[in-house]
């Protein structure tokens, strides 16, 4: 055996940085890096738009599903880094991260199906868009 067997090997990916984030180019489809968080993906649209995404799975579910974390430059890559350390913990913890997202797009559904002569019967308040579920 050559070697010794505690060595590993060694990654040849190089971390993300923003000089690296900045120069990469837009191509005719769209691509993506892997963050340096397990789940975090850059990706670059044709049109030259960065954005980032978390992707993750719910206990439970079959299919993997993806947040947009936001758009570069305005996140960078260690606010991007933290963002998808802080959803990990939080779907960890059992909250859903589309939950908000899905329960905003029900109710504006219902808000917007109610006829006018319905509205002084059923009236519908959406929650403020900062509020949090735990």
């Amino acid at each position: 055996m050559k070697g010794n067997m505690k060595e590993q090997k060694k990654s040849k990916a190089k971390n993300l940085t923003d000089a690296i984030c900045r120069s990469l180019p837009r191509l005719d489809k769209r691509y993506m890096k892997q963050g340096d968080f397990p789940g975090l993906e850059f990706w670059v649209q044709p049109g030259g738009s960065k954005s980032w995404y978390y992707q993750f799975r719910i206990k439970g579910t079959k299919d993997q599903l993806r947040k947009k974390i936001g758009t570069y430059p305005t996140i960078g890559v260690t606010e991007a880094f933290n963002r998808a350390k802080q959803l990990a913990k939080d779907i960890y913890d059992g909250n859903d991260p589309n939950f908000l997202v899905s329960l905003f797009i029900h109710l504006a559904i219902l808000t917007f199906s109610v006829n006018d002569e319905d509205k002084d019967m059923c009236s519908v308040t959406m929650p403020a868009a900062s509020a949090r579920v735990n």
